[in-house]
């Protein structure tokens, strides 16, 4: 639910900033959403790769097995957060329209 709630967070402070560079926000919206989902999916899937860690019903209440998972948490949380770091930076790079 925090995630979530960072998520629409970061999302409007992202329009704002393409509101400034006269950028159509919804579409650095949606980029945002889809880095961080991306971001999410890849530092999950590089952590269980590397861990090699299998989680099944029999195993699933063992203490190293939910340090794996909290561990999975906080990679997607930083590989979604650098998704966003990553759209934040490409529109901070496009230069400010001069008003007339």
């Amino acid at each position: 639910m925090i995630e979530i709630i960072l998520v629409i967070y970061l999302c409007i402070q992202i329009s704002k900033l393409a509101v400034q560079k006269e950028q159509p926000k919804n579409r650095w919206v949606f980029m945002t959403v889809l880095f961080w989902f991306l971001g999410e999916t890849f530092a999950i899937g590089l952590f269980v790769s590397i861990s090699g860690i299998q989680i099944t019903a029999e195993n699933i209440n063992d203490p190293d097995i939910m340090g794996s998972l909290f561990g999975m948490l906080f990679a997607g949380c930083c590989g979604g957060f650098l998704g966003y770091l990553l759209v934040r930076k490409k529109l901070e790079s496009i230069p400010d329209q001069p008003y007339d």
